[in-house]
């Protein structure tokens, strides 16, 4: 049932960026208001999450995960009836911060359930999300064909979160973390506090290929002449082969190792994405772009991973670091939005290769240091006085 939350928040955000163009042409704007500014409003509260957290962090999170579900329900209705695109941006400001709490609590409840299996659970979970970024387009074609569209997929989201509060608030207890403070946290083995903010910094740029993605990339195929129906079967196939990828990776961490799993994913990503920008060929950048999709598959629950082993047991800490962090994501939709309307849809698409570029370099400069540590620890060792 948590991980369905994961699949439900995919479901619901992927409803604008998907129907960017629909956006488009119904309320008569521009792509950085139907792309970006979508992308803005379920983001620009999300700075209250942090304190949300701080203040419910004694609740129980049964009944705060189900409260939030019936708030996701009832924004999901508010955009499906908005008159405006400026209703539509009211309804998604205050569905944001649902979804934040709904995804932080569940996702807490699941580390705190399995501390020392972090990077799998968390795999499992941004597998869930491609479920629901595979749902998104599917619906939004599936709506196509019978008329409808971004409306309907947003009652459908309204229906299914109404369903989840209902079982969860009917269901058995969920973890409670473990009380926290800051001068617990800084634990000397993986780095402490210090260690999850740098990753959650890194996780802020794993937004460049999200939704973002989805948004301008819509804009692009449809530039390339692709249809609504076919660009909801392009995002399909492309997040089938995301959620492939993160079946497979599910069990490569624990071999090959998170660090390692992250510089050839993120490096593999970056060539990748490059061609399916500079193609001009429809069928060429759909196929291009499906591998994108499942090269970038792991690199947030990687990097997530990482900030959760930093602080054990203090899921809650880390999701108030992360929602601070998060606040940093209202800027990149809105320079997305502006790169696009002044230089074009490609443009804005060149910009994300921002994010599997950093995250390679984060990646070298820890896998660098890891092995560092060895050697300084047998240099210590071997220089200890004899008699």
């Amino acid at each position: 049932m948590l991980l369905s939350v994961a699949l439900l928040d995919e479901l619901a955000s992927g409803v604008p960026p998907n129907g960017s163009p629909d956006l488009l042409h119904d309320f008569h704007v521009s792509p950085a208001l139907a792309a970006g500014w979508t992308l803005v409003a379920m983001q620009l509260l999300g700075a209250l999450e942090a304190p949300l957290f701080a203040l419910t962090a004694r609740w129980p999170r049964r009944s705060l995960l189900a409260a939030a579900q019936l708030a996701m329900a009832a924004t999901c209705l508010w955009a499906a009836a908005a008159s405006s695109h400026w209703m539509l941006l009211a309804a998604l400001l205050l569905y944001g911060p649902a979804t934040g709490i709904a995804c932080g609590t569940a996702q807490a409840a699941l580390v705190d359930a399995a501390p020392r299996d972090g990077e799998r659970t968390l795999s499992r979970w941004a597998l869930y999300q491609s479920m629901g970024d595979l749902a998104a387009p599917l619906l939004l074609a599936g709506l196509a064909l019978i008329g409808s569209g971004w409306r309907a997929a947003f009652v459908v989201a309204a229906a299914v979160a109404l369903v989840q509060a209902v079982l969860v608030r009917g269901g058995p207890r969920l973890p409670q973390p473990a009380p926290s403070s800051l001068e617990e946290a800084a634990g000397p083995d993986r780095g402490g506090l210090r260690t999850a903010i740098l990753w959650c910094g890194a996780g802020v740029l794993c937004t460049l290929m999200d939704e973002a993605l989805v948004s301008f990339g819509a804009l692009h195929l449809e530039a390339l002449g692709a249809t609504a129906v076919q660009r909801g079967v392009a995002f399909g196939a492309a997040t089938l082969s995301a959620i492939g990828a993160l079946a497979v990776v599910e069990r490569i961490p624990a071999r090959l190792g998170g660090i390692r799993l992250l510089l050839v994913a993120s490096g593999g990503c970056a060539g990748v994405f490059a061609g399916c920008i500079l193609t001009s060929s429809l069928p060429v950048c759909v196929a291009l772009l499906a591998f994108t999709f499942a090269l970038a598959a792991p690199l947030h629950p990687v990097v997530s991973a990482q900030a959760f082993a930093a602080l054990p047991g203090r899921s809650t800490l880390v999701n108030i670091v992360n929602s601070t962090m998060a606040t940093v994501e209202l800027a990149i939709p809105l320079l997305l939005g502006a790169v696009a309307d002044r230089f074009g849809v490609r443009a804005a698409l060149a910009a994300m290769i921002l994010e599997p570029l950093a995250l390679f370099a984060v990646a070298a400069v820890a896998l660098v240091r890891a092995r560092r540590r060895p050697s300084r620890r047998s240099a210590s060792r071997g220089a200890s006085p004899t008699a």
